[in-house]
């Protein structure tokens, strides 16, 4: 076998690939992996700033979840809280797999800020969470969402999603009963309409067919429902009390607290009307009534979906005027100074339009809403955005104030202040 020989500047070369190929694999500043602990402030994901960290509103309540995030030598989380009006204060220290407290120490409509300090065993770092916002209040807000087929309870500042109700059949829209503090809703799949309380329990299923709306009498808890066959009146146990099969093509209904006067959109173009004394009257000549929202004061807002106008009638049903332009109006809803807040699908906008009817406010952004809410009590708004998936709360002057996404397709969103129950 042949001895290699090698010249002197070949075993220099050697020696220093041999002294430089081991450095290789000692890590610089410029090197690049991935650091997977997420508290390690190089974290390219988290910064070390811990995820997942979450403060849900409720009444005179704030539910905060955060991750534990399997880290051996966690010693335990405190939780942070601060707001416009106090300093920040530590309001407990939680051991390993604790994940979930309910601050009841907060005042409804405050806003406070929340996040987690993760304390490690042997490490000096101060580690923090997200931050996350929550302002309690006493306010129950639901939205059906249709192609999930469930019912979605919203946090009071419209944050989160607090709770679902899966598997409900395929729900077309629903109805508050503030006074009893349940909600009604219209399963057209299962031709009921069912009672679920605030804790989600079903209370009562009526059997109805093909429903669409409903509208609650809160005097006595009876329920007025437009299906596709007319309309009825059911008590709180479920009997039928009234049927009238004039309204062939019943789209909305509603019912005026004061008078127990019911109205309802007949999209075959009248509204029909109903008196407590039992008497009926038909206001003629729209073209498709589609959605329908009365005031305090008995008056009615009308959307005319072929019209493209809103209408608003007095108590007796007469038209006192009407405002046009709308690209799509497909519902509306009655505010308490008097105006009303149309929802414009096609223009992915909702419209406030004066008690004079002039519009006031346009809101423009959205992905095609379907829906609208206004709380009497604090003037606020809710917009069911159905393709973006999301329900916003706004204030009476169009500022956004919160969201919640994660929905599918919703559809429909009833109010309950939680004041009279």
């Amino acid at each position: 076998m042949g001895i290699l020989v090698l010249s002197p500047r070949r075993r220099i070369s050697m020696w220093v690939l041999a002294v430089l190929f081991p450095l290789a694999a000692i890590p610089c500043g410029c090197d690049t992996r991935a650091y997977d602990n997420p508290l390690d402030s190089r974290n390219p994901t988290t910064a070390g700033e811990a995820p997942g960290f979450n403060a849900a509103a409720g009444n005179e309540e704030v539910t905060l979840t955060w991750s534990d995030l399997g880290i051996r030598d966690l010693a335990h989380v405190q939780i942070l809280r601060w707001s416009a009006t106090a300093e920040a204060e530590t309001l407990g220290a939680f051991s390993p797999g604790v994940t979930e407290w309910v601050d009841r120490s907060v005042i409804n409509s405050e806003t406070y800020q929340y996040r987690a300090k993760y304390v490690v065993k042997h490490d000096p770092t101060v580690h923090l969470s997200n931050t996350d916002t929550a302002s309690p209040g006493p306010e129950r807000i639901w939205v059906v969402d249709e192609r999930r087929a469930g019912l979605h309870r919203i946090a009071p500042d419209g944050r989160d999603v607090v709770w679902t109700l899966e598997g409900s059949g395929y729900l077309r829209s629903l109805a508050v009963d503030e006074e009893r503090g349940r909600v009604w809703i219209a399963s057209g799949y299962r031709d009921e309409v069912i009672g679920i309380d605030a804790s989600g329990t079903v209370v009562a299923v009526i059997p109805v067919e093909a429903p669409r709306k409903i509208a609650v009498y809160r005097q006595d808890g009876s329920l007025w429902v437009a299906a596709e066959w007319g309309v009825g009146r059911y008590s709180l146990s479920g009997d039928l009390l009234f049927e009238d099969r004039t309204p062939s093509n019943p789209k909305d209904v509603a019912v005026d607290q004061t008078r127990g006067t019911c109205w309802v959109a007949e999209g075959t173009g009248s509204v029909w009307i109903r008196h407590l004394d039992g008497s009926t009257a038909q206001v003629f000549g729209f073209n498709y009534p589609f959605s329908l929202s009365l005031d305090g004061s008995g008056r009615a807002w009308l959307v005319d979906a072929h019209a493209l106008r809103v209408y608003r009638l007095d108590v007796g049903g007469a038209v006192a005027g009407w405002l046009g332009g709308f690209a799509q109006p497909v519902d509306v809803a009655a505010g308490p100074s008097g105006a009303a807040w149309v929802v414009d699908w096609d223009a992915d906008a909702v419209v406030r339009v004066s008690e004079d009817l002039e519009r006031e406010l346009t809101i423009s952004g959205f992905n095609r809403p379907l829906a609208v809410a206004v709380d009497g009590s604090n003037d606020r708004v809710w917009v069911v955005e159905a393709y973006g998936g999301r329900v916003v709360k706004l204030t009476g002057e169009g500022e956004r104030l919160g969201w919640s996404g994660g929905l599918d397709f919703p559809k429909d969103i009833a109010l309950d202040s939680g004041t009279l129950h």
